[in-house]
């Protein structure tokens, strides 16, 4: 996935929960929907990171399968 197509989905489960929380008085619930769409985020953001699943499980795996090529270093979206 893209950083572009991955910014999108994060801005649409951001302004999902924004419009959610219009009239929300419990501070507990508001606490606990953030967190929830928080960690929403995160696990998009590492599936993004490490790429699809292997199609069999019982291949060996390549090291550089999560870190990606060795040779060009990986920089953090701005």
């Amino acid at each position: 996935m893209d950083e572009k197509a991955l910014t999108e989905i994060i801005m649409q489960k951001i302004r999902q929960w924004y419009t959610s929380q219009e009239g929300q008085t419990d501070g507990y619930i508001y606490e606990d929907t953030f967190v929830k769409m928080i960690d929403e985020i995160g696990t998009d953001i590492l599936k993004a990171s490490i790429g699809p699943l292997p199609e069999n499980r019982k291949l060996k795996k390549n090291s550089n399968s999560i870190r990606g090529n060795s040779r060009s270093p990986k920089t953090c979206p701005e």
